[in-house]
C-alpha cells in the first residue's frame, strides 16, 4: 500500500473517531500480479479506546469494480451525447410527455433567442402558437400511442415576439421524447407566396373568361368584353370601346369613385379596389355590378393598366333590400308587440342530446316581463339564467317541440328567478331551436278568479234568498194554522210537520207551560232521532231561567240544560223561551248532530217561529179565558 493510500485510510479513521459515526468511502488499488484495478466501498467505524490508549476501529469492504465500470461507460456515452448535441445543425431536444424541456442543443438559442438555461426545465407548450396548440397536444397523444411521429409542423414563439415554423421528427422511449426539429420558416413563406401568386393567376384567368375590361392608361385604349356589354343589355356591335361609352352607362357618383381610386392607389392610400357600382341597362333599369380592379404597374411602380372584372349582383342586391325591408317590418312587429317573443338555439352534448338552450332573440315586451335586458340575455343559457324552467317542466316541453316539431302550449304560474306571474305560452320549432310567444295573464286570471268568486257569492245569495223565501212562505202557512187552531194542543200538533221542514237534520220539541207555571208539558215533537221527555221543570232549562236564547255547542257540554239527556251525542242545542208580555208561555227546543245546520240564519228563524207560536198560545189562552168568563160570571 502506497504512502498516499495510507494517508487516505488514516484520514477516514480520524473522521469516524471525531464524529462517532461510521464513515463510507471508495478506494481503488492495483493488483501487482495482474495490474488489474480493483474498486472497494469501505465503511470504517470507531469502536473505542484499547490498551495503551490506542483507538480501535472496524471496517467492512465491498468490491464495486463492476459498478464503477458501468459508471465509466455511462460517463463516456454522456460525453459522446454532449458532443452530438453540440455538433448537430438541427434543433435537438429531449422532452417528456408532460410537456417540459429536459435538454436542448445550442441551435435552440440561435433560432428562438432564449438562452438554453431559460428553456431547459420550462414548459415547451408555452412557446407554441395558440392556433397550433390543439394539433400539438394531439401529436403528443399520438406519439404516446405510436412511439414515433414524422413531419409534424407547428410554430414556436421567439424572444422578439415573432414565430418560427418548425418541422419535427420524434420518438417516444419510456415517457421521454427524443426529437429533431428543422426551421422551415423560409420554406413556408415561399409556399405562401406561391399560393398567393397562384390565386392572382386564377383571378386573371377568371376575369378573362367573364365580364371584364382592360384599361391601358398609356395609350388610353379601353377594351370591354362582349359579356360586359351583354350584361347591360347591348350587343357587341352596339357599343364602342371608349371612355365616353363607359361614362354614358355608369352612374356619375360611381364614375367619380373609380377615378378617385386610381389617385389613392398611386399615392399608396389603398391597395385594392372592390366596390358595387350602378349601370344604366338598355331597358332603362339600374343594375348593380360588383367591380374588382387589378392594377398592373411598371418597373417604377406606376399603374399603367387596370383590369376590371364585373359580376351582376342586381338580384342579390334586390334580395338584400327585400330582406332589409322584411327585417325592418319584423323588428317593428317585435318592438310593438304586447306579447313577449323569444328565440333559442339548442345546446347539445357530444351524444347530440339537448342539454340547454341559448338566447338568440328577445323583444322589448319579453324583456320587461322577465326583468332582463336584451343585451344581457343574448348568448346566455336558459337553465343557467332561469333554472325555474326545469322545475316547472317547461324545459322538457321545449325539448319535445324541437325534437318532434309539435307546438307546445301551456298556461302556468311561474314563481322563480325573481318572477311571480301567470303566463300563457306557445312554443314552435325554429331550425335547431324554438321560438316562444307568451303573455302575462296574471291580471286576467285575477279577474277570472274574482268573477268566479262573485258568481259563487251570487249563487249562494240567490240560494239563501230562495231558502229565505221558502221559509217565509212556510212561516206564513204556520201563522195561518196557528190562527185557525181552536186550542193550544191542536195548534202545536198541526204545525209539527211544517216546523220539521224548516229545520232539516234537527229534532225538536214545543213545550207549553201549565197554568200553575210549575211544569212545562211537551205538546209536540219532531225529528227522526233523540229521546225526549214529556215535561220538564222551568229550573231545568237555562233559557227559561235566564229569559233568553240559550245556544250550546259540543265544545261546552257543561252548559247544556238539565232536560237534555247526558248520553245524547249532540253537536248543538238551542233553547228559545216563548215569552209574551213578561210571561213565559212555553219553550221551543232544537237539537242536532251537525252544528252547521244551526247557523245564525236558522237561529233567527227559530226565534221568529218561537215568537209566532208564543203569540198564538197567548191568543188561544185569552180566547179560552174570555169564553170561560162568558159562561161563568164571577159575580154570580
Amino acid at each position: 500500500m502506497s504512502e498516499a493510500h495510507i494517508k487516505t485510510w488514516i484520514e477516514y479513521y480520524h473522521r469516524s473517531q471525531v464524529s462517532g459515526q461510521p464513515v463510507r468511502f471508495e478506494y481503488a488499488y492495483t493488483k501487482t500480479e495482474t495490474e488489474e484495478t480493483v474498486w472497494l466501498s469501505v465503511v470504517v467505524s470507531f469502536i473505542g479506546i484499547g490498551s495503551y490508549w490506542r483507538p480501535r476501529f472496524s471496517y467492512v469492504a465491498e468490491d464495486i469494480s463492476d459498478r464503477k465500470e458501468i459508471e465509466l461507460e455511462l460517463h463516456t456515452k454522456t460525453h459522446e451525447l454532449d458532443q452530438f448535441f453540440t455538433a448537430s445543425i438541427d434543433l435537438l431536444c429531449i422532452t417528456d410527455t408532460e410537456g417540459y424541456f429536459h435538454r436542448l442543443s445550442q441551435q435552440w438559442q440561435d433560432i428562438l433567442g432564449y438562452s438554453i438555461n431559460h428553456l431547459e426545465g420550462s414548459r415547451f407548450l408555452d412557446y407554441v402558437h395558440p392556433d397550433d396548440l390543439s394539433a400539438t397536444l394531439e401529436a403528443i397523444h399520438r406519439l404516446g400511442n405510436q412511439k414515433t411521429a414524422l413531419h409534424f409542423k407547428n410554430r414556436y414563439r421567439c424572444k422578439d415576439g415573432s414565430y418560427r415554423w418548425l418541422e419535427w421528427r420524434s420518438i417516444n422511449i419510456e415517457n421521454l421524447i427524443y426529437s429533431t426539429a428543422r426551421d422551415i420558416t423560409d420554406q413556408r413563406q415561399f409556399e405562401l407566396d406561391l399560393k398567393t401568386a397562384k390565386e392572382q393567376i386564377d383571378l386573371v384567368l377568371k376575369v378573362l373568361s367573364g365580364s371584364f375590361s382592360d384599361w391601358d392608361l398609356i395609350t388610353k385604349n379601353i377594351y370591354f368584353s362582349p359579356q360586359f356589354k351583354s350584361m347591360i343589355g347591348y350587343s357587341e356591335d352596339e357599343l364602342e370601346d371608349s371612355r365616353d361609352m363607359w361614362n354614358s352607362v355608369i352612374l356619375q357618383a360611381d364614375r367619380e369613385n373609380s377615378w378617385q381610386f386610381l389617385e389613392d392607389y398611386n399615392s399608396g392610400k389603398v391597395d385594392q379596389f372592390c366596390a358595387t357600382q350602378r349601370y344604366h341597362h338598355k331597358d332603362g333599369s339600374i343594375i348593380y355590378v360588383l367591380t374588382r380592379a387589378t392594377p398592373i404597374k411598371d418597373e417604377q411602380g406606376q399603374v399603367i393598366r387596370i383590369v376590371e372584372s364585373y359580376l351582376d349582383i342586381t338580384e342579390l342586391v334586390t334580395t338584400k333590400e327585400t330582406l332589409k325591408v322584411s327585417e325592418a317590418k319584423l323588428s317593428s312587429v317585435l318592438n310593438s308587440s304586447l306579447d313577449g317573443i323569444m328565440a333559442f338555439q339548442s345546446v347539445r352534448n357530444f351524444e347530440g342530446k339537448i342539454i340547454d338552450f341559448e338566447w338568440t332573440l328577445s323583444n322589448p315586451a319579453a324583456c320587461r316581463m322577465i326583468g332582463r335586458s336584451e343585451g344581457y340575455l343574448m348568448g346566455k343559457r336558459l337553465l343557467e339564467e332561469m333554472p325555474g324552467n326545469q322545475d316547472e317542466g317547461l324545459f322538457e316541453g321545449y325539448v319535445h317541440t324541437v325534437e318532434t316539431g309539435e307546438p307546445y302550449q301551456r298556461e302556468f304560474y311561474y314563481n322563480h328567478d325573481g318572477i311571480e306571474s301567470c303566463f300563457e305560452a306557445v312554443a314552435v320549432k325554429l331550425e335547431d331551436g324554438f321560438a316562444v310567444t307568451f303573455r302575462n295573464v296574471t291580471t286576467l286570471k285575477q279577474s277570472e278568479q274574482k268573477l268566479y268568486q262573485l258568481n259563487d257569492e251570487l249563487e249562494s245569495r240567490v240560494t239563501d234568498l230562495a231558502q229565505r223565501h221558502a221559509e217565509m212562505v212556510t212561516l206564513n202557512e204556520i201563522s195561518d194554522f196557528l190562527h185557525a187552531a181552536a186550542t193550544v194542543e191542536e195548534a202545536c200538533y198541526t204545525i209539527t210537520s211544517l216546523v220539521e221542514d224548516l229545520f232539516p237534520h234537527c229534532a225538536g220539541d214545543i213545550f207549553i207551560a201549565r197554568k200553575s207555571h210549575d211544569r212545562l208539558e211537551n205538546m209536540s215533537h219532531f225529528g227522526p232521532y233523540f229521546s225526549f221527555q214529556m215535561d220538564l221543570s222551568p229550573h231545568e232549562c237555562w233559557g227559561i231561567r235566564r229569559g233568553q236564547i240559550h245556544h250550546v255547542e259540543a265544545d261546552y257540554p257543561s252548559l247544556r240544560c238539565q232536560h237534555i239527556p247526558s248520553e245524547a251525542d249532540l253537536a248543538a242545542t238551542l233553547c228559545i223561551p216563548m215569552i209574551v208580555q213578561g210571561e213565559t208561555l212555553g219553550l221551543f227546543y232544537l237539537a242536532t248532530k251537525n252544528a252547521d245546520v244551526l247557523d245564525d240564519a236558522k237561529q233567527q228563524l227559530a226565534y221568529s217561529l218561537a215568537e209566532q207560536v208564543g203569540m198564538a198560545v197567548a191568543n188561544l189562552n185569552l180566547k179560552e179565558t174570555l169564553k170561560h168568563q162568558s159562561i161563568r160570571d164571577p159575580l154570580t
